[in-house]
């Protein structure tokens, strides 16, 4: 299976060639367009050689208007392969801009450059690297479903991707009615194209894991106690910028904790304690108790909604609130 997307490539490419080539940005504002990565390889150069920001000056001001960093690789599933917009995306991509105008933009730049050429040029570079990561992955759509439907609700017209990039880092989910995909950046491990198999294995669950629990979150977020505590708590422990509100704390506690659950036997146990360690490293300190929290109702056959509303939201009433601390110096 062929895990790269154009649609992917090309978005990441146009948000990479304003921050590396638009000299009208400053470094500052070329470093806020985060998650993008680049690699000195032919192929990102040859991609980037063909988006030319001087010709195309209005690019600049669609990347830099875009709300959420994600969206360079989240808005794929809203283009065919040709880059036509499917005129149906309901996230609010940008802060002003309109998306129409967007996407009809994105659709010149990969017809009037030719950037189809480059990606026939490089299509067995994609083979070769899709070959490593299907071997890490061993993705099996039919088992993925049969994991997530023991603790929520499938339906059966849900499918799941999995994507690679080269032109990002860090993982994303995204989704587009019932399609739902992982994308994993793979950065700048070019060189070492098997690292971090426990890392990609547990990505992987985290991100279709946030299609499922953050809605969850947000319906019940009224009744979770002590919220004020646990994201100071959270910020106390190194917590990233990104994640400073309650919702996004509790959906990064929960999904992490999912991704372990679901991870165990196909990841070593060191593995898994080193992302628990490093989870926690960042904020998100109560990952391994609610990891317990969840394996114990499912032994009970619970959902996660169920878990939440009970075991979790018991949990977080009666939180030691010296927790934190005392975690913050173990690290």
């Amino acid at each position: 299976m062929n895990m790269f997307d154009k649609r992917i490539e090309l978005l990441e490419g146009l948000a990479l060639a304003v921050k590396l080539k638009d000299k009208t940005v400053s470094k500052e504002v070329a470093e806020s367009i985060d998650f993008v990565e680049y690699n000195d390889i032919p192929y990102v150069n040859e991609l980037l050689g063909k988006i030319d920001v001087e010709k195309y000056p209005e690019l600049k001001s669609y990347i830099l208007d875009i709300k959420d960093c994600a969206y360079y690789t989240n808005l794929y599933l809203y283009f065919d392969n040709e880059f036509n917009y499917k005129d149906n995306c309901d996230l609010e991509v940008f802060v002003s801009k309109n998306i129409s105008d967007f996407t009809n933009l994105v659709k010149k730049i990969y017809d009037s450059e030719n950037i189809e050429q480059v990606f026939a040029k490089y299509y067995q570079l994609s083979i070769k690297i899709s070959r490593v990561y299907n071997d890490i992955y061993k993705f099996d759509k039919q088992k993925i479903r049969e994991e997530y439907s023991l603790l929520f609700n499938v339906p059966e017209e849900v499918t799941f991707d999995s994507k690679i990039t080269i032109l990002a880092n860090g993982g994303f989910s995204t989704s587009n009615g019932n399609e739902l995909a992982c994308i994993k950046g793979i950065g700048d491990n070019l060189k070492v194209l098997k690292y971090k198999k426990e890392y990609s294995i547990v990505n992987l669950y985290h991100e279709f894991a946030h299609y499922f629990v953050n809605p969850i979150v947000d319906k019940n977020i009224k009744v979770i106690p002590n919220k004020d505590f646990l994201l100071q708590e959270a910020i106390d422990n190194n917590l990233p910028k990104t994640y400073q509100n309650i919702n996004s704390v509790l959906y990064e506690s929960f999904v992490r904790a999912l991704s372990i659950v679901y991870a165990k036997g196909k990841v070593s146990d060191e593995g898994l304690k080193n992302d628990i360690n490093w989870f926690s490293s960042i904020g998100f300190v109560r990952v391994e108790d609610i990891i317990t929290i969840i394996e114990n109702g499912m032994k009970n056959s619970k959902n996660f909604e169920d878990i939440l509303k009970t075991d979790l939201c018991k949990y977080f009433a009666n939180v030691d609130k010296n927790f934190g601390s005392s975690q913050r110096s173990r690290n």
